[in-house]
């Protein structure tokens, strides 16, 4: 250690006070090891923060790998069905079971027996209320929602409109769409 007031040299680490000048060397020999400890830290922080460095370099690389691997799986996807169709397999011939005559027969019985018997239960429904069927033709801004409210009194109504007009989507309804309203009322 050199004396930082008269720059005698050669001072031994262990010496409290400098023997040319008589100078106090505690306060020094602290600064200097708060220095080495500060120092040491520092280089410390930069190793580690070279080595986050290098983990951040190996991370984007496998990163970019993946999202190559990603992009070449949502490719291959996306021809999937233009391979199949092109090169796949052809339409394989299924076999069909033919009904038997006596089963076609019964089947035409129950058939014409389930229209019968539809037939007959409207007549009584009509019977037991005066049904009234209204067409309506829907404007810009109606939904079958508002209908139900403005018709029955009662918006749930509305999934028995669209079961009873056959409507798959009833948000898919244009401006100019026909609808038949069946409104009973007691005899």
């Amino acid at each position: 250690m050199d004396c930082p007031v008269c720059h005698h040299q050669n001072i031994s680490e262990f010496a409290t006070i400098c023997p040319k000048c008589d100078s106090d060397l505690v306060q020094f020999t602290l600064l200097d090891s708060i220095e080495e400890r500060y120092v040491s830290n520092i280089k410390q922080k930069i190793a580690n923060e070279g080595d986050l460095v290098s983990m951040e370099k190996q991370f984007e690389k496998e990163l970019s790998s993946t999202k190559g691997k990603i992009n070449w799986m949502l490719m291959l996807m996306m021809l999937m069905p233009l391979i199949y169709f092109t090169c796949g397999k052809k339409t394989v011939p299924t076999t069909v079971k033919t009904i038997p005559s006596e089963d076609k027969r019964q089947l035409e019985i129950l058939t014409s027996e389930n229209k019968t018997l539809k037939a007959e239960l409207s007549k009584l429904k009509a019977e037991q209320f005066n049904v009234e069927k209204i067409r309506y033709v829907m404007k810009k801004g109606d939904n079958l929602y508002d209908l139900g409210k403005m018709f029955f009194d009662n918006p749930e109504v509305w999934k028995q409109v669209k079961e009873y007009n056959d409507i798959t989507n009833s948000r898919r309804m244009m401006p100019g769409d026909t609808i038949f309203l069946s409104l009973k009322t007691s005899k």
